[in-house]
């Protein structure tokens, strides 16, 4: 059994987990190039990058956007693959600190929209900030998106209908004061 495990009263396959996530440690660009991107354009950047393990992100995400935009995308959906494929190597209640941590991106897109949606932003603004990489999130924010979702309380509604993880979202934002800052 494995110290996490044992602190935790269950097994879980924590040395694996490690090996694979030093595995892919060792394939991100090394710190001795960042001196060197620094010197380099945005184009120059993404070409950089796309020439190593975020090609994949690149390529899918080239027709939707440009420059920076592009770049931070593909890093950013590249990040959150690599964080649910090592949700997948680990079990046990290693594996429910994984969701956990997991889930604090639900959280932040969840207020991302809810920040939109007060600035009164389009669907198509909130979905370039949100950077959905997964059908799953997607789904689960889609009925925020709509024209009648404007205030907080809209959006308790509307993802307490929806059931699921969207009716516990709502769940916690129902205990959050009345005229709390979105921060």
């Amino acid at each position: 059994m494995s110290i996490l495990g044992a602190m935790m009263g269950t097994t879980t396959n924590y040395p694996y987990a490690v090996a694979r996530v030093q595995a892919r440690r060792a394939r991100l660009i090394p710190q001795a190039d960042y001196a060197k991107i620094l010197k380099m354009d945005v184009a120059e950047i993404t070409r950089l990058v796309e020439e190593s393990d975020y090609k994949r992100e690149v390529d899918e995400l080239a027709s939707r956007f440009r420059g920076l935009d592009l770049l931070e995308a593909a890093l950013t959906v590249n990040e959150e693959r690599t964080f649910h494929d090592v949700r997948s190597l680990v079990a046990g209640d290693g594996a429910r600190l994984v969701d956990l941590w997991l889930e604090r991106h639900l959280f932040e897109n969840l207020k991302t929209i809810l920040r939109g949606k007060v600035a009164g932003a389009s669907r198509d603004e909130l979905l370039k900030e949100m950077l959905l990489e997964d059908l799953g999130a997607y789904e689960l924010f889609q009925p925020l998106f709509g024209d009648d979702v404007k205030t907080t309380e809209d959006a308790i509604a509307a993802l307490d209908r929806s059931g699921g993880k969207g009716r516990d979202m709502a769940r916690i934002l129902q205990k959050v004061p009345a005229g709390s800052p979105l921060s």
